[in-house]
């Protein structure tokens, strides 16, 4: 059984990666000076001489990792790959910091011979290597990892902004502006309705027996007997109620005149019988 291949560098290779002395063929080590910035998971060129290759940094976090190396605070790791896009380049892994929120950085730990860091032998242009940073972090957590060359940062991967805050309803439940609020004044304006006439008007009284449709008498003619004259309307509210004997609509008995009156017969009477005269006859003996 093999034993998995370790990386490990002497400590001449571990100086010149540390003070940034390796070139890859004839070119020095002379990076372009413009700083890349991008998220955990994202990549970066980094631009020396002729040589292209790319870094990609991702999931930086404590590691439960083993490895040969005395750690003195916690063992953080971050996932990274490099590619060779343009020359053959060399996986200077020396060149990694973890840095805190306040600008604190913890060294990469290059020297750990461990099969799960990054090879750092030279990548023929179109070959990527891939492997773990380790750092150990003795205070404050980091949040980024920066590939720094002579002092100069050249890229920095900062944690990922937190999404936007989306609303409660969205996809589920129509929000308050895509609901039409005018639908419920437009029907009650539409629909008529007779309450608001009716508050504060007082109908008209009915007018009374005898005014309206009657003709007035000519001038001159006899006025009716107060018995003809018709009983004053119902008031407002009655209809359909019926109303006592005797009211409008039901005729009136006239009582019958009395005696003697004129224009009627006296009623005959009996006739008195004359009074009866005995004649008075001789005494009798």
């Amino acid at each position: 059984m093999t034993n998995p291949p370790r990386w490990f560098l002497s400590g001449a290779t571990a100086a010149a990666l540390a003070s940034g002395l390796i070139a890859t063929g004839t070119a020095t080590n002379a990076y372009a000076d413009d700083l890349e910035t991008t998220t955990l998971g994202g990549s970066a060129q980094l631009i020396n001489g002729d040589v292209v290759q790319r870094w990609t940094v991702s999931a930086l976090q404590p590691s439960s990792d083993a490895i040969p190396y005395p750690v003195t605070g916690t063992l953080w790791e971050a996932k990274a790959s490099d590619a060779a896009l343009q020359g053959n380049a060399i996986p200077i892994v020396s060149n990694f910091n973890a840095r805190t929120r306040d600008g604190h950085d913890y060294r990469v730990l290059f020297t750990a011979a461990t099969p799960q860091g990054v090879n750092p032998a030279t990548l023929t242009q179109g070959q990527t290597t891939t492997g773990k940073l380790y750092f150990d972090v003795t205070g404050p957590p980091p949040d980024s990892v920066v590939f720094n060359a002579a002092g100069h940062d050249l890229a920095v991967w900062r944690p990922a902004p937190p999404p936007p805050p989306t609303s409660s309803g969205t996809g589920s439940v129509p929000s308050a502006s895509t609901t039409p609020q005018t639908a419920l004044p437009a029907a009650n304006s539409s629909t008529p309705t007779a309450a608001p006439a009716a508050i504060g008007a007082t109908p008209p009284p009915a007018p009374e027996a005898g005014s309206a449709g009657t003709p007035l008498p000519a001038p001159g003619a006899t006025s009716p007997a107060p018995a003809a004259t018709a009983p004053p309307a119902p008031a407002a509210g009655s209809a359909g109620t019926p109303l006592p004997a005797g009211s409008a609509g039901t005729p009136v008995v006239t009582p019958p005149a009395a005696a003697d009156s004129a224009g009627t017969p006296a009623t005959p009477t009996a006739p008195v019988a004359p009074p009866t005269t005995t004649a008075a006859g001789p005494p009798s003996p």
